[in-house]
């Protein structure tokens, strides 16, 4: 078969050509501090708790299983369904959805949970989402990494600046970098790994029922008209663009529906892209640049699997460098295969799969798992030791090793209203967040776990200043005297506002906590304020050591 070809593009695109399309829209964000629109409509925020030194993962060492909630906050409308984290394990980028034609993006620090930035939306559900860092040019050209979103008919691109600090409702709106205007409904896309290194050009592969289509978005850096440094800006019109003849032997085009597309992780073949489509197959391709051609994309070899056939692959996970960072596999078993995957299908069952040279063979089943409406996603640990993805029944669910689930308390119990449709483990942090859709804007949840230090440590005797009550405590009457607020308040008017406050609940809103869970929380909310206003007390006293919320001294 010859290779497909991507031409040098012409200063205008046919007529006939125009099915992808590059729109640039100018400007970067809003002013810092001001409310961008998208923010406003976002609900107040429900944060528990920081990333601390314990949940940072060392290299090399084993994932631990989280085993505390972290943050809980408000996602979109109607949930959300797709997340992402950054490269750098600080921010989370989240598809959060406004109504069944319409989805927006925003982006969290993934140490607080605060909101970091906004950005445009689609006026499709957004069915993929990805980042992408640049490397420094031959010139030292530096940028921004990029969020790249795929949806409906389009692909969007977004640069996120690096910002001081998370500013919560207040953070400002990313206005679109790119947009890429395709003909038929975009189902992935991904920036090709090795020729999108340089910040001024990037090569996206997108997949939908229209084939597979590379794209080139070029970019100039350009002074900024105040003469305050300078910013990218993208090439008007589209500099590359190339439909595809997917399609296996003997069939012809649009005989099946692509599904998925992913580049392999592994240094030595950063050229292969695996892709699945709605018949149950996974094709391998390598992309490639030749100076006297340009780019090519040439199909390899198809894989297949009597269990596979008639099943759509609607989303696939190479997981290689995962299994060899956790001894899973030896190098005997990676010189037999191409790749190993997690796949994902709608028949109940996620399968660790290798390819081997036209063969997918199921290595491995995780069952349990209700998927036949909507396409759920899942994610192995970067050790390689556990499996965990959502459900259409709403429930977070793990595996082990072997492929037999995990069950609490080891993992967190979580089952919410709505199918948890996407979940994310952090590669430098012992944190897991998920996120589901349903009409009552489920919110996003995200889980730590770790000991300080990275090990177990001996329990040190510190006198607590205030002792909570129970969960199981429910007295009204005793409540604030139980944790100690009650010795704490000066004022019998401000102990009755503190007891309502802590007492009361709006059942009508749906959480992942429970009433007691919730007393709990906001009875340590009012200890930590009173230890505060008691340690500015000491020290206005002349008093030489302070105490922290724990008991500790600090110098």
């Amino acid at each position: 078969q010859k290779p497909i070809q991507v031409e040098r593009p012409n200063p205008q695109l046919p007529a006939e050509s125009k099915a992808s399309t590059i729109e640039v829209v100018t400007g970067k964000l809003t002013p810092a501090g001001e409310p961008s629109p998208k923010a406003e409509t976002v609900a107040e925020e429900e944060i528990l708790g920081h990333l601390a030194p314990q949940h940072v993962r060392q290299k090399g060492q084993a994932c631990i299983l989280p085993d505390e909630l972290l943050w809980q906050i408000p996602s979109g409308k109607r949930g959300a369904n797709r997340m992402a984290i950054s490269p750098t394990s600080t921010l989370l980028a989240v598809a959060t959805v406004r109504s069944p034609g319409s989805s927006a993006l925003r982006i969290f620090s993934l140490g607080s949970g605060r909101l970091y930035a906004t950005c445009g939306g689609h006026d499709a559900m957004i069915q993929d989402l990805c980042w992408h860092n640049f490397q420094a040019s031959r010139d030292g050209l530096t940028s921004p990494p990029l969020l790249i979103s795929a949806g409906g008919g389009r692909v969007l691109l977004h640069e996120v600046p690096d910002l001081e600090t998370p500013l919560g409702l207040g953070a400002p709106q990313l206005k679109v970098h790119a947009r890429v205007n395709l003909f038929g409904t975009v189902n992935s896309v991904r920036p090709h790994p090795s020729m999108s290194t340089d910040p001024r050009c990037v090569i996206l592969l997108c997949a939908g029922n229209f084939g597979l289509t590379l794209c080139q978005v070029s970019r100039d850096l350009q002074a900024v008209a105040t003469g305050a440094g300078s910013s990218w800006v993208a090439q008007v019109p589209l500099e590359g663009h190339h439909k595809s003849g997917y399609g296996r032997e003997g069939q012809t085009t649009g005989a099946s529906e692509v599904l998925c597309v992913r580049f392999s992780t592994q240094g030595n073949s950063l050229e292969n892209v695996y892709v699945t489509d709605s018949t149950g197959h996974i094709m391998l391709y390598q992309i490639r640049y030749d100076a006297s051609v340009g780019v090519t994309a040439s199909r390899v070899r198809t894989y297949a699997g009597s269990e596979m056939l008639g099943t759509a692959i609607y989303d696939l996970e190479l997981v290689t460098q995962q299994l060899l960072d956790g001894k899973r596999i030896s190098s005997v078993q990676l010189s037999m295969a191409d790749d190993w995957a997690l796949v994902f299908s709608r028949d109940h069952v996620i399968r660790l799969v290798s390819l081997q040279r036209g063969v997918l063979k199921v290595e491995q089943k995780m069952l349990g798992i209700q998927c036949s409406s909507y396409s759920v996603r899942g994610t192995m640990s970067p050790d390689g030791a556990y499996v965990v993805c959502g459900s259409e029944s709403g429930e977070l669910l793990f595996w082990g090793r072997d492929g037999k689930p995990v069950l609490p308390p080891a993992v967190p119990q979580v089952r919410l209203a709505g199918p948890l449709m996407d979940v994310v483990w952090s590669s430098r942090h012992h944190l897991v967040a998920c996120c589901a859709m349903d009409e009552n804007a489920l919110p996003l949840l995200a889980f730590a776990g770790g000991e300080e230090n990275g090990k177990p440590q001996p329990e040190k005797e510190v006198s607590l200043p205030h002792k909570p009550p129970p969960l199981g405590s429910t007295n009204l009457e005793s409540t604030l005297a139980m944790s100690g607020i009650s010795a704490s308040i000066d004022s019998d008017g401000h102990r009755r506002w503190a007891e309502h406050w802590i007492n009361s609940h709006d059942h009508s809103q749906r959480s992942a906590l429970t009433v007691d869970e919730k007393r709990r929380m906001k009875e340590n909310i009012l200890l930590r304020i009173l230890d505060k206003k008691a340690e500015e007390s000491h020290d206005h006293s002349g008093l030489a050591t302070l105490q922290s919320p724990g008991g500790r001294s600090l110098p």
